[in-house]
């Protein structure tokens, strides 16, 4: 197996001697430059394909059914799970083995008792250190040992934090802010098809259960009455082009929110063809919930429509019936959601989009409005937080495709199918981790295209998105 190695030279080594010079943690190499778009995302996606074709290769002597049990969709999505910490771990270590820490200190600030240190990569800090400590601090500072600690941050590496020992056994810790704002955004992998018993199989749903999601759909006895939904559909714009099946994908999803997830009806808020003022009214409402029933509330938000990205602030808006491509205050923020929710003192909001995002261009604006190009969302430029996730229907410059066979956008078929086939003890995890697979597999199949949906949540969420249920 081929391995990339990407190490970054950040610094050379400088002794400690004194005020205003640099503190070194390791003496360093000569090493290579990489950009930084060659950073963590392209190494762990070179890591997982080839450690995922190393591992479904049918092994010398190995039985049919020993390989058929060993290999299937289900064990190759855990074995991501798994390769995408590994890739992770190789990454952190390749970088940060090589890695030199530059401090300098600036100044100090007796009013608010804090040292501002500067790194020569990483920038500014702000060390806090009591009034009365901060003259022994300096003193000590040549012979001051640091303990960092790192972390993913904008696809490369990123200073979590950081322990300041001086020599009596006194310390301090700087800890970056920013590990709260830390994101996970799914990375695609060209997969190679899975042969069972000589029978190439797709990593979609088998024929037979590519089944009609508007009909025999699941009834449940559960009421989630601390369950609230709201479903929007723009289909039909004023002053843009229509969206294909937009009005059919709700009220399926709808159907599904009521009939499997037991959400009582007057729990939901459905909404054709919404106005701006009916994206604010709804974040009135939601709040409102927020407010009156706290952390027992779980809420769900789908939106399928236009969306638009802003080649001027490089952030991404919902499209309402009422608003244009080429103005951006007609248009309801996807951050001015997220920073909503992130806010709001509630058990978890689960965010499902699935619609088109492209740059609107205003020297090209007959371009801009052909509903043929349904670019996704800039996934990358959406910070969350507090217990808030987003679910894309696709990834960066990825197309977010139509399913016209069934008269659906493809992620919501997907989404939905899933909810079909699998209707008890429904967790996101689970839920994402299959749509996610046979959308990608349908997508590269049937358009040679690949759609990746996406999805982002903050560092303190960690783990426990994948247990949020239905």
């Amino acid at each position: 197996m081929s391995k990339i190695f990407i190490i970054i030279l950040l610094c050379f080594f400088t002794c400690p001697v004194a005020l205003g010079q640099n503190i070194a943690l390791t003496k360093s190499k000569p090493v290579r430059m990489v950009r930084p778009e060659s950073g963590y995302r392209l190494f762990v996606k070179a890591y997982v394909e080839n450690e995922l074709d190393k591992w479904q290769k049918k092994d010398i002597g190995e039985s049919n059914a020993n390989y058929n049990k060993r290999v299937n969709e289900s064990r190759r999505n855990e074995m991501i799970k798994i390769l995408e910490e590994e890739a992770k771990d190789k990454y952190l270590q390749e970088i940060s083995k090589t890695f030199v820490l530059n401090f300098s200190i600036r100044s100090y600030d007796e009013k608010q008792e804090t040292m501002l240190l500067k790194e020569a990569v990483f920038g500014d800090i702000n060390l806090k250190v009591p009034l009365n400590e901060s003259d022994n601090f300096i003193k000590s500072w040549s012979s001051i040992d640091l303990n960092p600690e790192f972390f993913i941050n904008n696809d490369t590496l990123g200073l979590a934090r950081v322990l300041f020992s001086l020599p009596e056994g006194k310390s301090y810790t700087y800890i970056n802010k920013a590990i709260l704002d830390s994101m996970y955004m799914g990375v695609p992998y060209l997969l190679t098809p899975i042969y069972i018993i000589g029978k190439r199989t797709r990593n979609t749903a088998e024929d037979g259960r590519l089944t009609n999601i508007e009909q025999d759909i699941p009834i449940l006895d559960s009421v989630n009455s601390n369950t609230w939904v709201v479903i929007i559909a723009n289909e039909h714009y004023r002053y843009e082009s229509k969206v294909r099946y937009a009005k059919n994908d709700a009220e399926i999803f709808k159907n599904y929110c009521v009939k499997t997830f037991g959400v009582p009806k007057k729990n939901i808020r459905y909404i054709q063809n919404a106005s701006l003022n009916d994206f604010e009214m709804t974040m009135k409402w939601l709040s409102g919930i927020a407010k009156r029933y706290g952390d027992k509330t779980k809420i769900l938000f789908y939106y399928t429509g236009h969306g638009m990205s802003s080649n001027r602030n490089n952030k991404s808006y919902f499209v309402p019936v009422d608003g244009t491509f080429d103005k951006i205050k007609t248009c309801f923020g996807v951050d001015l959601l997220l920073d909503n929710l992130g806010a709001m003192p509630i058990h978890s909001a689960v965010i499902f989009v699935d619609a088109g995002f492209v740059y609107y261009n205003k020297f090209d604006k007959e371009k801009n409005r052909q509903d043929n190009s349904k670019i996704s969302i800039r996934s990358n430029n959406q910070l969350v937080n507090g217990n808030v996730v987003l679910c894309l229907a696709a990834q960066n410059d990825e197309t977010a495709f139509l399913y016209d066979e069934k008269k659906h956008g493809l992620f919501t078929y997907f989404l939905l199918n899933e909810i079909q086939n699998n209707p008890y003890n429904i967790k996101l995890g689970n839920l994402f981790y299959e749509v996610q697979s046979k959308v990608k597999t349908y997508s590269l199949s049937e358009y040679k295209s690949m759609q990746t949906p996406t999805i982002i949540y903050s560092a303190s969420m960690k783990d426990k998105w994948k247990e949020i249920e239905f």
